[in-house]
């Protein structure tokens, strides 16, 4: 029996049809992170170019979906 996965749109409710680079605004250092032939594309079109296997629209499609998570998760660290 297969486990039911929810998707990444279910669970951040993230507009498909918003524009990455609006979608990492408030993440700096994300955006700077995400490869820049993909900011100007919308969640949909990197998510079917993911599917297909593009490495590069997979990390921009992580980056989308964990942007809370991987945002908060230097924070407080002291740098060196």
């Amino acid at each position: 029996m297969k486990a039911h996965t929810t998707h990444a749109l279910e669970l951040k409710m993230i507009d498909p049809d918003s524009k990455v680079q609006d979608l990492l605004r408030r993440y700096g250092s994300l955006k700077r992170e995400c490869p820049s032939e993909y900011l100007n594309k919308t969640y949909r079109e990197i998510d079917a170019l993911a599917a297909r296997r593009d490495e590069k629209a997979m990390k921009g499609k992580t980056l989308v979906e964990q942007r809370d998570r991987l945002s908060k998760k230097n924070r407080g660290k002291p740098r060196r």
